[in-house]
């Protein structure tokens, strides 16, 4: 009979009336962690370990229940173990067979993880999209802003958000706008004394790349006192992601949740080209703001360098000479449209074109009064 069980594949117990085991093959007593000769004679209900959800008596009825059938999987944290059990009733007793699933439990809760990480990024994406095309009818940076921290923290997938920029004369990150529950933390986030560590919004507005913080409560990178805050508060992650179009970076957008490891790689791809877009839109409203403007600024310079090769020319013929175009032909070439005014524009042509700097030029056309020459490309 013994040979019988140590063939099979798995734990095999044989319980009699009494609840004492009165044969059970190695993989059984292996499971238990004790050999098998320790483990005929005991009494299950004091050697089968404890599992999440119950107790061996829990499972089976107790010392009064009758043997029944029984089938269930449940994690046993003695043993690290999860273990799929069934019993069937023989004569008084009862036969109870055990199989380590560990391995398939952990395959099913990666695959659920993945699942889940899957379709909270579907919604994120979702969110994200519907965002952007908000964005395209915003016409003021506060319209913007206020667009993407309220439509995210709307989701139950964020606590709160917030967007913030450094002040012109400090290393304080200013707020901007904010949504969601974000009493008690605002004012902590944007610390700028000399001795707290540098809050994650800070770290991005100096180095312009995303920060992700994982363990908000743990995190030591974080102020202690954003971390109190965010203890109180059930806060566990938190991402601090740049505004910028180009080189410019306009702020920075903070993200908190409830969640541990709440951002991944994707989600953070996610959110950072929420920012770039963001970003552009703000360029493009401060672009539209300033072609639409009625205010226009007329800036006037005054070059006084002899050496320079069009006030030489106007200090010696006594004339007015006017830059009319500059097209730039690249490796630090000008071609220059110059007006010439009270001057012959060929002896004005040829004292620019004997000047260093200057590779030639000719006269484009004369026009009465109001000469035109085309000074040839400089340096």
């Amino acid at each position: 009979m013994d040979d019988v069980l140590d063939g099979i594949g798995g734990g095999v117990m044989v319980v009699d009336a009494d609840w004492r085991v009165t044969r059970a093959n190695e993989a059984a007593a292996g499971l238990f962690g004790r050999a098998d000769a320790n483990l005929v004679g005991a009494d299950v209900r004091d050697a089968f370990p404890e599992s999440v959800e119950s107790t061996f008596a829990g499972h089976f009825g107790g010392a009064d229940g009758s043997p029944s059938a029984v089938a269930f999987e449940d994690y046993f944290p003695a043993l690290e173990t999860w273990l799929a059990v069934r019993s069937a009733p023989v004569d008084d007793g009862m036969v109870v067979s055990l199989r380590d699933v560990t391995e398939r439990r952990r395959l099913e809760r990666t695959l659920a993880d993945r699942e889940a990480e899957l379709e909270r990024l579907n919604r994120i994406n979702a969110i994200i999209q519907e965002i952007i095309r908000e964005l395209v009818g915003a016409t003021t940076r506060e319209e913007i802003e206020e667009t993407v921290c309220e439509r995210l923290a709307a989701s139950d997938l964020y606590e709160f958000t917030w967007v913030g920029e450094r002040e012109a004369t400090s290393d304080r990150v200013a707020s901007r706008t904010a949504a969601g529950d974000s009493d008690g933390l605002l004012e902590l986030v944007d610390d700028d004394s000399p001795d707290a560590p540098e809050t994650p919004e800070r770290a991005v507005l100096r180095s312009g790349e995303t920060r992700i913080v994982r363990r908000l409560v743990e995190d030591e990178a974080v102020p202690e006192s954003v971390r109190r805050v965010a203890f109180a508060r059930g806060l566990q992650s938190a991402i601090a992601v740049p505004l910028r179009y180009g080189t410019t970076t306009y702020g920075v957008l903070g993200v908190y949740a409830t969640r541990p490891d709440a951002f991944s790689d994707r989600e953070r791809e996610s959110l950072e080209t929420l920012g770039v877009a963001t970003g552009f839109v703000i360029n493009a409203a401060r672009q539209r703001n300033l072609l639409l403007s009625d205010t226009v600024v007329e800036l006037t310079f005054r070059v006084t360098d002899a050496a320079d090769v069009l006030v030489a020319a106007s200090a010696r013929f006594d004339c007015s000479l006017s830059v009319a175009g500059v097209v730039p032909l690249g490796e630090g070439t000008l071609l220059c449209y110059v007006a010439v005014r009270d001057a012959d524009p060929r002896a004005v042509l040829d004292a620019a074109a004997s000047r260093d700097g200057v590779e030639g030029g000719r006269l484009v056309h004369e026009t009465g009064d109001d000469e035109d020459a085309q000074g040839g490309s400089s340096r």
